[in-house]
């Protein structure tokens, strides 16, 4: 692939509103100087690259400023006193104060007051409740007094098996972590094949060993198709993946398009004939030759190119006029620098114009 030229680069710093300082182009990776023209007086240094995505460094810390007394205000909508008389950055810890807590200092940035962070003695004592009280719904009995966070293992019992001291943090309580005791007890059989039973399932083995061993089975919709499951798995309603594609599939898919008509549909993909036909049309007319660099040396290094993009200029997507022959390296580095989609002839035109260098062929 020819690489880019330093003209196709200069092109391109002055798109992103930048004044290239170099006089020669290496390659994509070798920082090259410019300058900003909102900020004349700073030279800066990027790869071309990184140069698709990346900026002025000035510019970019110029949005994310944020006004100090706005931060302020952040934090008192939020319940808290900002102590601090300076904004550094979103990820600053700041000293503050609860307003239900006010003998009580804590640290916290900007970034932990948006997500929702709140006062870590408001909240220990909110969270004691709910954490006792799931663990009653899962069959336990809290014996802490206090709660610290969703990792910290708290003392407590089975309901079931209450001279049996067990640790259970309140994040395994939430994924249904059981009483290791009562998991010693291994289901029976029937059990087993009454919970497939119940999941839709027809259970074909007739040895139970354990949960993590995958079992035989079939679903009710689609007994013609063996499956393997897991006991966990069922429990944790792993559901049949032939129903799953069946009712994501079609409109009821997330990426359904509903403004593509069913012509369009088949069209996706440009494998049609009609879209074969126009290439091989485009091609032939131009000769067979690049219109960029004037190559024609491999017919199979061609590419005919949409001079209005096929995405949004849907009435001259088959329209001979609207194309244009362009070998494989031209037209990457078309598209390397205006990008994939909402192309116009007048990018096009803009392209030809600086690559006079190469030989353009009328």
């Amino acid at each position: 692939m020819r690489k880019l030229n330093y003209k196709d680069v200069e092109v391109l710093f002055k798109e992103k509103g930048f004044i290239l300082l170099e006089e020669e182009y290496k390659n994509s990776k070798e920082k090259m100087k410019f300058k900003c023209k909102k900020h004349l007086n700073d030279i800066q240094y990027i790869t071309v690259s990184k140069l698709k995505n990346g900026g002025c460094k000035k510019c970019t810390n110029e949005k994310r400023k944020v006004d100090f007394s706005l931060v302020k205000e952040t934090f008192e909508e939020k319940g808290f006193i900002l102590l601090e008389e300076k904004y550094k950055n979103i990820s600053t810890k700041m000293r503050c104060k609860c307003k239900k807590h006010l003998d009580e200092n804590q640290y916290m940035s900007l970034k932990d007051i948006r997500y929702g962070r709140k006062c870590e003695f408001c909240d220990s004592n909110m969270k004691y409740e709910e954490a006792s009280n799931l663990f009653e719904e899962k069959g336990f009995v809290l014996l802490e007094k206090q709660y610290k966070n969703t990792s910290t293992k708290m003392k407590c019992k089975c309901k079931k098996h209450l001279d049996k001291i067990q640790y259970k943090s309140l994040s395994s309580i939430k994924m249904n972590e059981g009483c290791k005791f009562c998991t010693n007890n291994v289901m029976s059989y029937e059990e087993v094949s009454n919970l497939y039973d119940k999941k839709g399932y027809i259970l074909l083995e007739k040895q139970y060993k354990n949960a993590s061993t995958k079992m035989k089975c079939k679903c009710k919709k689609h007994s013609d198709k063996i499956q393997y499951k897991r006991l966990s798995s069922i429990k944790l309603d792993d559901g049949c993946s032939y129903c799953f594609h069946e009712n994501n599939k079609g409109e009821n898919h997330s990426n359904w398009k509903k403004e593509l008509t069913d012509k369009d549909r088949n069209q996706i993909g440009r494998k049609n004939s009609q879209y074969k036909k126009w290439r091989f049309d485009v091609l032939n007319r131009d000769n067979y030759t690049c219109q960029c660099c004037g190559n024609n040396n491999n017919i199979e290094q061609l590419n005919a190119h949409h001079i209005n993009s096929w995405n949004y200029f849907k009435e001259g997507r088959y329209d001979i006029t609207n194309g244009v022959c362009l070998c494989v390296s031209c037209h990457k580095n078309f598209h390397f620098i205006y990008g994939y989609g909402n192309n116009t002839e007048e990018q096009f035109n803009k392209f030809l114009k600086n690559n006079r260098e190469y030989k353009n062929v009328s």
